[in-house]
């Protein structure tokens, strides 16, 4: 009839209407989300800017300060778990990841327990988030970079009067480390890692060069990262795991551990993180859809890690009391 709207126009405007307003709900609800990441993200920076917090690295300071420690440490760890929604930028990055790594690795040998859970939960968190990253990616850059102080870390919180309530965190920090080994390129094209630390990546546990035919060739890692699976085989990596760890046990020599024990300490651990049980069988044109399992996979691997660090410490707590 004149004069009166179609019942099927006004259901339509209502709809249109709805649309629009919740279009204009999500693109304010996204402005409010990017400003809130940005916001947090100069915050957080500028956290580790402070002198209290840096002080942080040095040690002796989180069994000083441990309620503070304690607190900025799993803020720390997560924000590093949260990175990827905070979409912190390469500078960003640049500015807090090393300061937060030294910290870390400085307070998982403090003799708090609470300090040293922390420290080891944070340095895991970054590992995780930095093979979840891929290789290539500016954090997992960063991380690699630190790798060696992430070893010394690991086996520094073996050396504090009451070990054994942090050696199961230990085993998963190195499992993470073996995990970031296998993404890490070939020496000299992985800017910070292994080119600064030891040629040693390519030294097998025996010190002898590994064979040429291990190295993957160029072709094969770009057909491997395009389906976001590159891993270097377990030779190689057993290679990078040990010149890590072998660095890594440097400091406690010789106050802690003598050269043999140390060296092998660093060839056993190596071994059993580049273990992988579950390793298909690859053709090498890089059609396999199997490839080798990272090590944190297996749990085999994992129990005789777990066993070998638990003798180490063991020892050390005999030695010590003795």
């Amino acid at each position: 009839m004149p004069g009166k709207h179609s019942p099927t126009l006004n259901s339509h405007s209502k709809v249109h209407g709805k649309e629009s307003i919740g279009a204009a709900q999500c693109h304010a609800l996204n402005t409010l989300a990017v400003h809130f990441c940005r916001l947090s993200m100069q915050a957080y920076v500028q956290l580790w800017a402070l002198t209290e917090v840096l002080s942080l690295q040095q040690p002796g300071q989180g069994d000083s300060q441990p309620d503070l420690t304690e607190a900025i440490l799993r803020l720390s760890a997560a924000w590093v778990r949260h990175s990827a929604i905070l979409q912190p930028s390469s500078a960003q990055l640049a500015a807090a990841l090393p300061s937060i790594i030294t910290a870390a690795a400085t307070c998982a040998r403090c003799c708090h327990k609470k300090v040293g859970s922390a420290a080891l939960a944070t340095l895991v968190a970054l590992l995780t988030t930095a093979v979840t990253a891929g290789p290539g990616q500016p954090f997992e850059e960063v991380v690699a970079s630190h790798a060696v102080l992430v070893g010394s870390a690991a086996l520094g919180a073996l050396l504090v009067p009451s070990p054994l309530p942090r050696l199961q965190k230990v085993c998963s920090l190195l499992l993470e480390l073996a995990a970031l080994a296998s993404l890490v390129e070939q020496p000299g094209t992985h800017t910070g890692t292994i080119s600064q630390q030891q040629h040693g990546a390519d030294v097998g546990v025996s010190g002898v060069m590994a064979p040429a035919h291990s190295s993957i060739s160029a072709q094969q890692q770009m057909q491997d990262r395009s389906h976001g699976a590159f891993r270097l085989p377990a030779a190689r990596t057993q290679g990078i795991l040990h010149s890590w760890l072998l660095q890594a046990t440097q400091p406690f020599v010789p106050a802690a551990l003598s050269a043999q024990e140390a060296a092998d300490l660093a060839a056993a651990c190596a071994g059993l993180l580049a273990s992988s049980p579950a390793a298909a069988p690859d053709s090498g044109d890089g059609s396999s859809q199997c490839r080798q399992a990272p090590a944190s996979r297996s749990y085999v691997a994992a129990r005789r890690l777990k066993k070998r660090l638990r003798d180490f410490a063991e020892k050390l707590m005999r030695t010590q009391s003795s």
